[in-house]
């Protein structure tokens, strides 16, 4: 059992009959590599969506998280994953306000985001949890800090998921269709393989299906089309 791994597990659930979308979810930074990549690309059953959980931007505040990894090591990661599938939806979590966090730090954070440009991000306040190291540590940060850094960052991945999904208009995008619009039941809603939201009109029940669809507007949440 050892010497199973990730991607061999993926590819033997990629055999399995009636089984047509495989994606993934959290994924640790350094599971990514050369080998990796070629496989899963290969793999027409596994999504162009990938979510690499970041924490912070800045180096040293990754140090006091404890996290495995460098801004440098994780843009490797970020640039292969681009080097096989360019069109992938790469969405990340980021904490604002970890204890000791300085303006120029999450400065750097701010910054390293709009580089990397995320096709969305995930926004924490850090609030203290008892008995974690975090919480004893000096330098809590005050509460209308980290709602003015969450803003502003909420911001920033309002402007990049806007940028990525402009990029598929007048595109062709097949979308796994899950349920119906809670006003208009002939608008149905669903996930492109890079995980857009998407919408169009249908007289038909689409529930389940995987269609594929033409992109005609898109704004910072959804795209919207119409069926091929």
């Amino acid at each position: 059992l050892g010497d199973i791994e990730l991607v061999d597990v993926i590819d033997k659930i990629s055999e399995i009959k009636g089984i047509e979308r495989i994606r993934l979810s959290s994924v640790e930074p350094n599971l990514i590599d050369d080998e990796f990549m070629k496989r899963i690309a290969a793999n027409k059953k596994v999504c162009d969506h990938f979510h690499l959980s970041l924490q912070s931007g800045s180096n040293a505040v990754l140090k006091r998280m404890n996290r495995k990894y460098t801004t440098s090591e994780y843009k490797e990661k970020v640039l292969l994953i681009r080097k096989y599938m360019p069109n992938a939806g790469l969405t990340t979590d980021i904490i604002v306000g970890f204890p000791g966090e300085t303006d120029e730090e999450f400065e750097e954070t701010f910054n390293y985001v709009k580089e990397i440009a995320f096709s969305r991000i995930h926004i924490f306040k850090y609030s203290k949890r008892r008995g974690t190291p975090a919480a004893q540590m000096k330098d809590q940060i005050h509460g209308l800090v980290k709602s003015e850094r969450s803003d502003r960052l909420m911001e920033l991945g309002d402007k990049l998921a806007n940028n990525f999904h402009e990029t598929f208009l007048q595109n062709h995008l097949s979308v796994l269709f899950e349920e119906n619009d809670k006003k208009d039941k002939n608008i149905y809603e669903g996930y492109t393989s890079n995980y857009i939201r998407s919408r169009v009109s249908s007289s038909c029940d689409i529930i389940g299906d995987i269609k594929d669809i033409v992109i005609e507007k898109s704004n910072s949440e959804y795209l919207e089309g119409y069926l091929l």
